[in-house]
This record gives structure tokens, sequence and C-alpha cells, in this order.
């Protein structure tokens, strides 16, 4: 089992800095293959884009320690495409992961190596019915990436249900919006950035997508976190 690295808390990036790593995202060849899958599903805008930039609708940065690697996060709201990306550096090793919400009740979160797509894991909920279906891929043991965002293991200063209700009043607070998920993925960055892309996409789903009213604790409860 890997040592437990206990995280520091995320300090918000300057603007300057921010555009630094939006730099670094866009020279990325991972974070341009998820861009253009995304693309891909709007044929209109893919004909009119020349500026990949310009779809950009929200950037936003923060930096944390774990251990004593510094790791920065970026997240990249595009509203047009539906989508929220996480460009994440640490320790020099770049990683890129896509939200796509192009479906009311689909989000499927993908992960970009270049210009191979790594499909991880399809969040579908249907009224009160709410499942993750992992998909094998050569990046993850699926069985040990589906019990990392359902235990106790990412940090030892946090329980699984403050994770849950950390995130769910963190997008309750910002609303069912896509950047709604970009400010859940950096409140929730120091707890492991290996699993807030899923963590925050099932809590958005349950949130934004039931039929029924969705608080906190009893949603936190019904995902078998608390």
């Amino acid at each position: 089992m890997t040592e437990k690295q206990v995280t520091s808390e995320v300090k918000e990036l300057e603007k300057n800095e921010v555009e630094i790593l939006v730099d670094k995202a866009f020279a990325n060849k991972s974070v341009q293959t998820l861009i253009n899958k995304s693309l891909n599903h709007y044929p209109s805008i893919k004909a009119t884009s020349t500026d990949l930039r310009a779809l950009i609708t929200q950037s936003s940065g923060g930096e944390f320690t774990k251990g004593t690697i510094p790791v920065q996060v970026l997240t990249l709201v595009m509203e047009e495409l539906q989508t929220v990306i996480t460009f994440t550096v640490e320790n020099a090793e770049f990683k890129a992961i896509s939200h796509f919400y192009g479906h009311s009740s689909v989000i499927e979160v993908t992960q970009a190596v270049g210009e191979n797509l790594f499909p991880i894991v399809t969040i579908k909920i249907n009224g009160e019915h709410f499942e993750y279906e992992w998909h094998t891929n050569p990046l993850y043991d699926v069985n040990e990436l589906r019990s990392s965002t359902q235990n106790n293991e990412l940090n030892p200063m946090w329980s699984k249900c403050t994770i849950c209700t950390t995130v769910c009043d963190t997008i309750q607070g910002t609303g069912c919006t896509i950047a709604s998920t970009a400010a859940c993925i950096m409140a929730c960055a120091p707890i492991g950035t290996f699993a807030c892309p899923f963590i925050c996409a099932g809590v958005f789903a349950l949130v934004c997508y039931s039929e029924n009213k969705v608080t906190c604790g009893p949603g936190c409860k019904s995902l078998g976190f608390c």
C-alpha cells in the first residue's frame, strides 16, 4: 500500500500564475486531445473554432503540497462544450482529465495521455438511482480505483463523509452549473487529486440531476459515504 502523505490546504494562485498554467495546459497534447473529444460532439462549434482558448469561460488554479511535493491544479471550464478539464502538475508530471456533461443524466470522466483517450468512469443517474460504471483501462486498477473513491485511504485528516459533504456544500453554494464542478475540484484537491474528479462528478450528478431535492447529509449517505 502506498504510504499516506498529509497534504496542505489549497492556496489560490494569482492571475498571472493561472495564465502560466493555462499556457502549459494548451501546450500539452493530452489537453488538446480532450478538447477535441468534446468538440466532436458539437460540429458547428468545431467548424468555426480557430482558437481553442476562446472556448474557456472560466479558469482557476490552486497549489498545495503533498508531503514535500508541490502540486498545482488548474480547472478549465468550457460551457459551450459542457466540459470541465482538470490539469494537474505534480513533480513535473502532467495529468489531464475531463468531465463531459453532454447528456442530462450522464457524466463521462476521461483521461488523455497524448493522443490516446482512456474512459475511466461513466456516472449515470435516473431519478433516485445512481451508479458508477467503471471502465477497464491500462492506467489504473479498476478495483483499486473504485475502492479509492469509497473509502478513507485518501488522506488520514479527512473522513469519507467529510469529503462528500465538503464537495456537496461547494456545489450547492455555487449552483448547478458546469463551473461548480471546477469549484468542487479545487475545494477537494488536498484530499487527493486522484479521486477528486470522480467524487465531484458523482456528487454533482446526485445534487443537480436527481428528480428530488437532495441535501448533503442524506445525499452523501445514499452514496455510501456517510
